[in-house]
């Protein structure tokens, strides 16, 4: 078993793997998806918007 010095060493290359696997478009359009409505609806004054936007990031 490592010690825990030499598990240290290793996150750096383990994190950058797992960023490089994320789907970046993807998570991009939910953040879109979810914060369009929240902005707009907070111009409009609007206060229930915030479901459209959930609605929005569950479907993709």
């Amino acid at each position: 078993m490592p010690r825990p010095k030499e598990l240290w060493h290793h996150l750096p290359t383990q994190a950058l793997a797992i960023v490089r696997q994320m789907d970046w478009l993807r998570g991009l359009r939910a953040a879109v998806a979810l914060s369009a409505p929240l902005v707009l609806g907070d111009v409009l004054g609007i206060p229930n918007l915030g479901w459209a936007g959930l609605g929005g990031a569950g479907r993709i």
